[in-house]
């Protein structure tokens, strides 16, 4: 393809857009409105994936230890936990801190001091799995080594399993809130541009009857509809990068949400979001553009 061909195709695209103002504004509108939702709909399960893995990465099993085992015994049971399949860490926790920590949230030093020199806590190994999945099988693992000094099990695996269903269904419903979003988009381009090339079929007549090629015709249409999804893309990632900076301002000035949980990143989501939307914009775009002149370069 020539350069002059392409700087044409440009030229009357502009030409297009500017004279027929109200039916690009009106494709504008509708590419913008869907890769909105769109967004917000990625945005959602993003950040909800990201808290429950947040939640996941939290539960743990605690392993506690009699009395009676040396500190030589912890060691090398610490060790071996830390050395099981899908372990991502140990940590181990003197009676003294168990205790300063539920003094904390008892009340202070009140709640510690109550019970003198006589400290009821266990010493005990926390282990992090990588995945809510795999707590069970730790579990197995754990159970194993029982003899080595081991007085009790507590875990999360009701609570770790919980989650992780919550996450396949979360996935799932957003997965398929996007897809059907996506085939709502494509419907919607498409009949408005239909409109646009509609009212230009006596151009589009006259070009065919001069002897003017299919794709020089449908040159300026596919132009069209690239600057079309482009600026429909960039409006909403725009709109979105804003607000979605504003909600994260918001709510980090609320330590309560903070505190429970941490969303993603703007630079996180766009990252993500911004080629896609584009990209989608852009199909969108000579999507609706090839599908709707098709009729009338067969006349």
């Amino acid at each position: 393809m020539r350069f002059r061909s392409i700087r044409y195709y440009v030229k009357e695209a502009f030409k297009s857009i500017k004279r027929n103002s109200l039916m690009s504004l009106a494709c504008i509108i509708t590419v913008a409105s869907c890769i909105f939702i769109v967004s917000l709909s990625y945005c959602l399960a993003a950040n909800i994936n990201y808290i429950l893995k947040q939640v996941e990465n939290e539960l743990s099993v605690a392993v506690y230890l009699d009395d009676e085992i040396s500190a030589d015994e912890v060691t090398q049971l610490y060790n071996t936990l830390r050395e099981l399949p899908y372990v991502e860490s140990v940590e181990y926790t003197t009676p003294q801190e168990i205790l300063e920590k539920f003094g904390e949230k008892m009340g202070g030093t009140e709640f510690t001091e109550s019970f003198g020199g006589d400290n009821p806590m266990p010493r005990t190994l926390t282990v992090y799995v990588t995945g809510a999945e795999y707590t069970n099988e730790v579990i197995d693992s754990i159970r194993i080594l029982s003899n080595r000094g081991i007085e009790k099990i507590r875990d999360d695996a009701d609570i770790s399993g919980t989650f992780t269903a919550i996450n396949k269904v979360v996935n799932v419903i957003c997965v398929l809130i996007i897809a059907i979003l996506a085939v709502i988009s494509v419907v919607l381009i498409t009949n408005t541009i239909k409109l646009t090339v509609n009212s230009r079929k006596n151009e589009i007549n006259i070009m065919k009857y001069v002897g003017a090629t299919d794709w020089f015709i449908r040159g300026p249409f596919v132009v069209e509809g690239i600057l079309i999804g482009l600026i429909g893309a960039i409006i909403p990632l725009i709109i979105f990068y804003l607000s979605y900076g504003a909600l994260l301002e918001a709510a980090s000035k609320v330590p309560l949400i903070m505190d429970l949980v941490e969303l993603l990143s703007a630079a996180s989501v766009f990252v993500v979001l911004s080629p896609v939307s584009i990209l989608m914009g852009v199909l969108l775009g000579v999507l609706g553009s090839v599908t709707s002149i098709r009729r009338h370069l067969k006349v």
